[in-house]
């Protein structure tokens, strides 16, 4: 990200040793930590069922280009190109910590977890019943009742 014109100097913003950057920009630059996109790139952890963000990382890299100019003589050896040099590096961390996550899960999750078991087992039981009231009631019409005797499900007279 090129911040020139927001601080009027050739200031760049990169990933951590330009990480997902070509190859041209490590040339001539020594020092650098290894590439690692683990640790290196943005990170974001979200509980999926609340969106609850758990722990963020970002890592920017604050590079300034420098050119060949013939009035600094230690320059003169730099091709044609610009440079860019990495300056300082930025990383910004935060989440939850490991106590709160824990209180998060038997607070939020786990209640949600045990009514949603609850719900399906009382569909199930409620399903299981209408069956027996389907069956009850199919064998109570094909047996006859004696006559004059109320059918004692359906309450009619046969």
């Amino acid at each position: 990200m090129n911040l020139t014109s927001a601080v009027r100097a050739p200031i760049m913003l990169s990933k951590p040793s330009f990480l997902g950057g070509d190859p041209w920009l490590l040339e001539e630059v020594t020092g650098l930590p290894a590439l690692d996109p683990v640790t290196m790139d943005t990170n974001i952890w979200v509980e999926p069922q609340t969106g609850l963000l758990v722990r963020a990382n970002k890592q920017l890299q604050i590079n300034i280009m420098i050119e060949q100019a013939k009035m600094f003589v230690g320059l003169t050896k730099l091709r044609k190109a610009p440079r860019y040099i990495p300056i300082a590096l930025i990383k910004e961390t935060g989440g939850l910590d490991d106590d709160l996550l824990d209180q998060f899960h038997r607070k939020v999750i786990l209640p949600k977890s045990i009514l949603f078991g609850l719900m399906w087992a009382l569909t199930a039981s409620l399903l299981c019943l209408a069956v027996v009231c389907a069956v009850l009631a199919l064998f109570s019409k094909l047996q006859p009742a004696e006559d004059g005797e109320k059918n004692p499900i359906l309450g009619i007279n046969n």
